[in-house]
């Protein structure tokens, strides 16, 4: 007795149906959040585990940052004011809302396996921030939908990428003007970097932020080039996708003519090579 053949194709638009159903509730929760503001003490741990560790540099650079131009994306939490997303944002308030005597054993107490990098007196350096913190809040309970939490601090973290280039050479600017250095390598006691502090603002790589900032007076990085484009060339990864799906049509969709993987094959292209060529 033969086994049956796995339907691999009706599960996987199963599984895509199932993800964009759950994406709609979180672009609802996200589209639908309070704007508030709040103490650094009422803000609660996250319920459940980060979906990437909290960097101590980041966090440096996220709260020099801060001090000079306030926060630029509010932190999320839920209606128990449990953190959803923005870690890193919150262990900046940490630093930042306490004395400037108390920052050092609260270093360590955050990261008790890494060092201060660039000195203790970068964080003594900053002004005490005393306002109310900018916050979104959800309409949910993590603790009762941990699923959903997860999926709320992806889409949020992926959210916060969406900024135009203007919006980051205006950033760079102000970054600039605040004394901070478009230069490589590790920075001399006092000095502020510039790239380092824009990537952890906005959750970009460095390659994409030297990709924003080339029509500026930026410096290239230290081999004299700026790192090339995420690969989307035709030369790139998603070129060499989209090449193979055109061979796959050329060579067997003549003979599937009226198969769904066909179909779907159609529709990348359709879809995604409109979107590369416009």
């Amino acid at each position: 007795m033969s086994r049956p053949i796995p339907d691999h194709f009706s599960k996987a638009v199963q599984a895509g149906n199932a993800l964009r159903a759950g994406e709609t509730v979180v672009s609802a929760l996200l589209e639908g959040a309070q704007k508030s503001a709040l103490a650094f003490g009422e803000i609660l741990p996250r319920y459940n585990a980060p979906t990437r560790p909290v960097d101590p540099a980041n966090v440096i650079g996220l709260a020099e940052s801060i001090a000079e131009l306030g926060l630029i994306g509010p932190i999320t939490v839920d209606t128990q004011h449990r953190l959803l997303a923005g870690g890193h944002r919150l262990s900046a308030f940490q630093l930042l809302t306490a004395v400037p005597e108390q920052r050092e054993w609260q270093w360590a107490e955050m990261f008790p396996e890494v060092g201060v990098k660039g000195g203790i007196e970068r964080l003594q350096a900053l002004p005490v921030w005393r306002d109310p913190i900018p916050v979104h809040i959800l309409d949910f309970d993590s603790a009762a939908d941990p699923a959903t939490a997860i999926a709320v601090e992806i889409a949020e973290n992926e959210k916060r990428r969406n900024y135009t280039a203007e919006e980051v050479q205006s950033l760079a600017s102000s970054l600039r003007g605040a004394g901070y250095r478009a230069s490589s390598g590790k920075p001399k006691p006092g000095e502020r970097l510039l790239m380092p502090t824009l990537t952890a603002m906005l959750g970009k790589s460095e390659r994409t932020v030297y990709r924003m900032l080339s029509d500026t007076t930026d410096p290239p990085p230290p081999n004299g080039r700026i790192p090339a484009a995420s690969p989307t060339g035709e030369g790139g990864q998603d070129g060499r996708l989209l090449k193979a799906a055109k061979k796959w049509l050329e060579t067997r969709g003549p003979n599937m003519i009226d198969h769904p993987v066909r179909a779907a094959v159609e529709v990348i292209l359709r879809e995604f090579g409109s979107e590369r060529n416009s």
